[in-house]
């Protein structure tokens, strides 16, 4: 195939990724923001297909044609199927046929609507079928090697003997005959080939000629049906490929052709050589005839075509497969095109002008590489795929998803992404568990190898690298991850679990070990389950002590999830289960099972009904979101064929064509608010600039941070664009003009435009003092 350029495109750096440092302080807890509820959008779905401009084409494997259809076996098909031409309707086959690594020219059968089916546990047998109203026959073959099928003609060679046999059933009666004509050599013993090139009236075979006399002789003949009589014609190597149309049979050997008319056999052959005219048919892969041109497979897997009595070769297809296998009409079929989004299976004919013409006539699509892994967090998505250049390993794709303002759903375009090689919770399985909500650092895997003959776990994140171990431990399990911080549950005899944060430039930061417990994580808010039914525990790791809940649970969880003011729980997946909501201090009956907590709803995976089920947090209605087949193998496929987003209404999953939906649940989300910040004391205009970092628990769709002295006169307004919600805002201290900002306090304020609206929200806002900066009435020296 031609080589393309992957076309590129950068995250947009309209916002600083870098990771939060400890925040200095916490303006606002989660739900602190001064907005009132944002109405829910429409239900939208999008269905996120873009082509990879580096995909391979789908394989679509060319096995037989008949008169009304082809055999050939689909992308992603577990055997071959009947296609009929006039309307690509297919014809199952009356039992699943294993295609062997290269099938020849006739293992199927060609040139007729008769089907073979080679018997793999009875090799003695074969199966003929029509794909149209006969029932399927069951030839015996006595003990000889099948050749191959042409037309209605079934041929075998009884290896002892080197008799080849032809059977057919002229009137339904079945007829056997032995090919006369085959060399004769003394003792010679006669070995043909399976396959060939052949149709309704005759094959040519290849077939070598041994004997203790003489070195091997490597020899093809055609086989006339009607007299079952062979009339050798071509020397030839065990490389050359048969060729034959209505007119002529002939040999491709390398770059040489011979041909010969049909009813000349006996004549010289015609010889032309295509060495001079393109280095790629010196190897070629495949061939055929078709009137007086020959197509050829290049060895770069373009497909040209030459004129059989010599001269220079044109393209005809710039990329194609290697099967090509003539039609009874006189064409050729073919799979091909200009790239994955252009690859047919192609019907070749002659033009008025009598040169091959190719039509398309069925679309073969990509081979849409096996998703194994799904995040979606703030609006970006994220899925983990097995592509054949990285197996065992994964590659990922990144879509930054959007509400516009009038409640649509758009994306950005596929940006390539690192690989996972993430640990799959289910041995027997290949997946690649994404946690979501990681938040500057990207999505996050956890991934095991081996240390001094030991287990050693470790997680990872995809977009920074930063890493955190846990040890030389048997086992372990990831149990939550929210915006840097993680809870790890470690294996062994006796199991900890450790709440770290990724830090930037540091491996890790240790926050918490504790016997493993039920925990949840919404951000820098630790929930965890107590030795009281219905009692958890609320823990703000960047200040304070413990508080406890009561839930009302008529159990100690064994599971939590968190999103902001919701608070899963689960006393298994027979449940109870609910939702606690900490603003009305009350829990809604929820699913059990394969369940994710979003931002005032759940949704479970159920397995039985093959579906997404949502349940609304406030009213407890449910609704069906989509159908979803589920992972064999495994109880839980979240995060593998299906993710919710923590802090918007999104859900996305991928289908049984691979392909990935996202869709707005409609359920309106939280208020944007401040989930947690790092905001200097002041600034020095004559110094470094300083930092403020903010994590917002939604994305927006732009935001301003304005400051101004404290009577209300502006100094500088700095403004950014869409973003997930992660801010990084720097001021040196001067005016938009470049002069310092005068000495004194001074007030900031954050506001934004969330996504899916058009009205900027006051988000948080605080004051400062500049210092060194221009002069002020009573100054009294801090110039």
């Amino acid at each position: 195939m031609p080589r393309h350029t992957r076309a590129r495109r950068a995250v947009p750096a309209l916002l600083s990724l870098g990771l939060l440092a400890a925040a200095s302080a916490s303006l606002a807890g989660p739900g602190a923001a001064t907005a009132a509820v944002t109405a829910a959008p429409p239900v939208i779905e999008l269905v996120l297909d873009a082509p990879d401009p580096n995909a391979q084409p789908g394989n679509d494997r060319l096995l037989a044609s008949g008169t009304t259809g082809f055999l050939h076996v689909p992308p992603a098909a577990t055997g071959p199927v009947w296609t009929r031409y006039a309307d690509l309707g297919t014809v199952p086959l009356p039992a699943t046929a294993p295609v062997p690594a290269s099938p020849s020219q006739g293992w199927y059968g060609q040139g007729a609507d008769l089907v073979a089916l080679p018997n793999d546990d009875d090799p003695e047998s074969l199966t003929l079928w029509r794909p149209y109203g006969s029932a399927p026959v069951t030839v015996d073959l006595q003990g000889r090697q099948y050749v191959g099928t042409f037309g209605s003609t079934v041929i075998t060679q009884d290896l002892s003997t080197s008799a080849v046999v032809l059977t057919d059933f002229p009137a339904g009666e079945r007829r056997d005959r032995t090919v006369t004509g085959l060399p004769q050599v003394g003792s010679a013993a006669v070995y043909v080939w399976p396959g060939g090139a052949g149709d309704t009236s005759g094959a040519l075979l290849r077939y070598r000629v041994s004997s203790e006399a003489s070195f091997d002789d490597t020899r093809a003949g055609y086989v006339d049906f009607a007299s079952a009589a062979l009339t050798d014609a071509f020397d030839a190597s065990e490389e050359a490929i048969p060729l034959l149309d209505g007119a002529r049979v002939g040999l491709l050997d390398g770059p040489y052709l011979v041909t010969k008319e049909r009813t000349a056999l006996a004549g010289p052959a015609k010889a032309v050589s295509f060495e001079e005219e393109n280095s790629e048919l010196y190897r070629p892969r495949s061939a055929a005839l078709l009137g007086d041109w020959a197509l050829i497979h290049g060895e770069h897997e373009t497909l040209y075509t030459a004129p059989v009595a010599g001269g220079a070769e044109r393209t005809v297809l710039p990329g194609a497969l290697t099967y090509l296998v003539p039609t009874p009409d006189g064409g050729v079929l073919a799979v091909g095109g200009t790239d994955a989004a252009d690859w047919w299976v192609q019907r070749i004919g002659t033009a008025t002008d009598g040169l091959p013409l190719p039509v398309k006539l069925a679309q073969v699509p990509g081979p849409g590489y096996r998703k194994t892994g799904i995040a979606i967090s703030r609006g970006m998505l994220r899925v983990a795929e097995a592509h054949p250049a990285l197996t065992p390993a994964a590659r990922t794709s990144v879509w930054e998803v959007a509400s516009t303002a009038d409640g649509r759903l758009t994306a950005s375009n596929r940006i390539p992404a690192s690989k996972t090689e993430a640990l799959c919770p289910v041995a027997s399985l290949d997946c690649t568990p994404l946690w979501g909500n990681a938040g500057s650092g990207g999505d996050v895997v956890h991934r095991r190898t081996t240390l001094d003959g030991k287990e050693y776990h470790y997680l990872k994140t995809l977009d920074s690298g930063h890493s955190l171990g846990f040890g030389r431990t048997p086992g372990g399990a990831l149990v939550d991850v929210s915006d840097g911080y993680v809870v790890f549950n470690t294996g062994g005899a006796t199991p900890q679990q450790f709440v770290k944060r990724f830090v930037f430039y540091s491996e890790h930061e240790t926050l918490l070990v504790r016997p493993v417990r039920a925990a949840a994580l919404s951000s820098h808010i630790l929930w965890g389950s107590t030795p009281t039914a219905g009692r958890l525990e609320r823990l703000n790791t960047l200040s304070g002590g413990p508080t406890t809940i009561e839930t009302g649970a008529t159990c100690v969880p064994k599971e939590l999830q968190a999103r902001g003011r919701w608070v899963y729980w689960s006393c298994g997946n027979a449940g109870p289960a609910g939702v606690y909501d900490t603003v009305s201090g009350s829990s809604k009956a929820a699913p059990a099972g394969d369940v994710m907590l979003g931002d005032g709803f759940t949704v479970r995976h159920d397995h039985t009904a093959k579906a997404l089920v949502l349940t609304d947090a406030r009213t407890g209605a449910t609704k069906t979101l989509a159908g979803l087949e589920p992972v064999k193998g495994m109880a839980l496929d979240r995060r593998v064929r299906w993710a919710v987003d923590e802090y918007t209404n999104l859900v996305a999953w991928v289908d049984g064509d691979q392909k990935v939906h996202v869709r707005s649940v409609g359920v309106a989300p939280s208020p944007l608010a401040m989930v947690r910040s790092t905001v200097p004391a002041g600034v020095d205009p004559a110094a470094d600039p300083a930092a403020w970092k903010f994590l917002l628990n939604r994305p927006v769709a732009s935001w301003n941070l304005v400051f101004t002295d404290l009577g209300g006169v502006p100094l500088r307004t700095l403004s950014g664009g869409a973003g997930t919600g992660t801010l990084t805002v720097v001021w040196d201290g001067r005016s938009a003009t470049g002069a310092y900002a005068p000495n004194g306090g001074y007030r900031w304020t954050l506001k934004a435009v969330p996504y899916g609206t058009t009205a900027a929200v006051t988000v948080a806002s605080g004051t400062g003092r500049v210092s060194s900066g221009a002069a002020a009435p009573h100054d009294y020296g801090n110039f």
